[in-house]
C-alpha cells in the first residue's frame, strides 16, 4: 500500500502529539564528537591523553602570559592532535572576582584585559571559557546581559572561536540575574558545560529519580525546546564535593556511569573533570585511567560526525 506524502506527514504529526518524547529519543540522539579532559597542567600529558583518544583539553592560560609560554602549549597540543579550549586566568587582579574572570568592562569593552591573549590564540584555540557558575558570582559581571555582551564581542572580533560557558545545569540559567527567556541560552554561549557530583551521591544520585542521568536528559530537552544551536558538554566528575575531594569512583563505577550518560544520546561532548587541577586528581588516580580509552573504544568510536554538514 502506497501512502501519499501529505498523508504520511499527517500521520507523523498525530504521532508527535500522541506519543511521549521518549518514543522519539533515538531519532534525536546525537554522537559525542568532543572527548576531552579538564584541565591539563603538564604539557607532557597531552601525548598520553591523545593516545587514549582524548581530542580536547581545557587549559588555564594567563591573560598576562608570554607568547613563548602560549607557543609551547600550542605546539605541544598541535603535535599531539589535541584541540585547546583556553580558560583565561587573570591572576585575581580584580578585587571581588575569581581568577577565571578577566572580562571586566571598561567603557563598554569587555575584552580590554583578554584581547591580547585572544588575538594570539585566535585560529589556534577551539574555544574560550567566559564564565563559571555565573549565577553564584554576582560580584563580577556575570549577568545575562554581561555574558551576552562578552559573547557578542568575541563573535565579532574573533569569528570561529567558540564561547564556552560553565552553566552547571541548564535550568539554573533561569536563576542568573537578567534572565528573560530561553533565547538567552544562545546569547551567552556556543557550548554549555554542565556537571553534577554524583560519586557517593554527593549532589545527587548518578541514576534514578532526580539523578545526574535525568538532569542530562532535561538539559538536552531544554535546549531542544528552545531551538538552541548550542552544544551540550557534560563534565564527568570523578570525585565527591566537600572536604578534600578524595572520595572517588571505582574503575567499574566510572566506566558504567560514563556509559549510561553517553548513551542518553543527549550530549555533544564528554569531558573528564578534573584531569589535573589540584591534588589528588584523575592525573594521580592511575587505577582509573583505563576508563578513558575503554569508554572511547566501546561507546564513542565510529559515531563521530563532521563538525560541519556536507552538501548533499
Amino acid at each position: 500500500m502506497k501512502i501519499s506524502l501529505p498523508k504520511l506527514l499527517s500521520i507523523l504529526l498525530v504521532l508527535a502529539v500522541l506519543l511521549p518524547v521518549s518514543a522519539f529519543q533515538s531519532l534525536a540522539a546525537r554522537p559525542v564528537t568532543i572527548y576531552g579532559v579538564d584541565r591539563v597542567s603538564n604539557l607532557g600529558d597531552l601525548s598520553t591523553l591523545s593516545g587514549w583518544h582524548i581530542g580536547l583539553a581545557i587549559v588555564d592560560v594567563y591573560t598576562s602570559g608570554s607568547t613563548t609560554t602560549w607557543q609551547a602549549l600550542y605546539t605541544a597540543a598541535s603535535n599531539a592532535g589535541v584541540e585547546i579550549v583556553i580558560w583565561p586566568n587573570q591572576g585575581q587582579d580584580y578585587p571581588g572576582c575569581s581568577w577565571e574572570n578577566p572580562f571586566i568592562p571598561k567603557n563598554g569593552d569587555y575584552l580590554v584585559k583578554a584581547r591580547p591573549m585572544l588575538t594570539w590564540w585566535h585560529g589556534k584555540a577551539r574555544g574560550v571559557v567566559i564564565a563559571h557558575e555565573p549565577q553564584r558570582q554576582e560580584s563580577c559581571p556575570d549577568s545575562i546581559s554581561d555574558m551576552a555582551a562578552i559573547t557578542a564581542q568575541i563573535h565579532t572580533e574573533f569569528p570561529g572561536l567558540e564561547v564556552w560557558n560553565y552553566s552547571d545545569n541548564i535550568v539554573e540559567i533561569r536563576n542568573i540575574p537578567g534572565y528573560t527567556s530561553t533565547a538567552d541560552f544562545d546569547r551567552i554561549a556556543d557550548v554549555h558545560v554542565t556537571w553534577q557530583h554524583c560519586a557517593g551521591n554527593s549532589e545527587s544520585p548518578c541514576t534514578g529519580a532526580g539523578s545526574t542521568l535525568e538532569k542530562i536528559k532535561k538539559d538536552r530537552a531544554a535546549l531542544d525546546a528552545a531551538g538552541s544551536r548550542a552544544k551540550l558538554v557534560f563534565l564527568q566528575q570523578t570525585f565527591t564535593t566537600g572536604g578534600t575531594y578524595r572520595t572517588k569512583f571505582t574503575l567499574s563505577q566510572l566506566q558504567d556511569y560514563s556509559r549510561q550518560f553517553i548513551q542518553t544520546g543527549a550530549l555533544d561532548g564528554f569531558v573528564y573533570y578534573t584531569w589535573d587541577a589540584w591534588w589528588p586528581d584523575l592525573h594521580q588516580w592511575t587505577e582509573l585511567h583505563p576508563a578513558i580509552p575503554f569508554i572511547y573504544d566501546n561507546y564513542i568510536a565510529g559515531n563521530a560526525t563532521p563538525s560541519s554538514p556536507t552538501a548533499t
